[in-house]
């Protein structure tokens, strides 16, 4: 409902102006990327590759510790069973929304799409409630502080202050990972295309990384 959402709104708006939690993210991008940057130094380059599928192993392992505060590995194919629920239940509800039959719940779940959504729904669900238990006993034994901040952390901080159950987190972590991974690695994706159909624009990004980072490949981004 709208009164849900506006008061979901003003108990999640502080964490994008927490910097300490927004100087973690930075980290785990830098992180992130550079297992990325290996994966794809290691392609044949003489071939056409599909970029797609490694940028979407790298965002979701991106906001997934953003999100929960935990490496699922989906770029060393960890936690594979949960990464792959991700991948075919995202396929799945993009496919949903270009197939207006598909949209009626009645006939959604009779078919073989249907019950394949719902079984990797329970998986995904199963997963982020163990988390998110694991996180929050943690949080109250006080064990959080020699971990790196999470958005999980903060929903756990106010949780009782705003009156928030465990499912509620659930939710809103499951959403912020979903909504999160999926439009960053098709913009990601599509930003490749692009420069790669620009040489004359891959050039300049180049010798502006080149002016930046010099010959110190292995620096990091900053917010700066």
């Amino acid at each position: 409902t709208g009164a849900k959402w506006k008061n979901r709104r003003r108990i999640i708006t502080p964490a994008f102006h927490d910097k300490e939690l927004l100087n973690n993210f930075v980290d785990i991008y830098n992180e992130q990327s550079a297992v990325l940057v290996q994966r794809l130094a290691s392609l044949k380059s003489e071939k056409e590759v599909n970029l797609y599928p490694y940028i979407a192993s790298c965002a979701l392992d991106i906001i997934c510790e953003a999100a929960m505060g935990l490496n699922i590995g989906a770029q060393h194919d960890r936690n594979s069973q949960y990464v792959d629920a991700v991948l075919k239940l995202t396929d799945i509800l993009l496919k949903r929304q270009r197939m207006p039959w598909l949209w009626p719940d009645l006939i959604f779940k009779i078919l073989p799409q249907g019950r394949a959504h719902d079984r990797y729904l329970k998986i995904v669900h199963q997963f982020t409630k163990k988390v998110i238990d694991d996180r929050a006993q943690a949080f109250h034994a006080d064990e959080i502080r020699q971990k790196r901040s999470a958005f999980l952390d903060l929903l756990l901080k106010q949780m009782h202050d705003e009156q928030l159950t465990l499912v509620d987190i659930q939710e809103e972590v499951d959403t912020f990972m979903f909504e999160g991974h999926d439009t960053t690695a098709a913009a990601i994706n599509f930003t490749c295309f692009m420069i790669a159909s620009h040489p004359e624009v891959q050039k300049k990004l180049h010798d502006e990384v080149d002016r930046v980072f010099g010959n110190d490949h292995d620096r990091s981004s900053t917010t700066e």
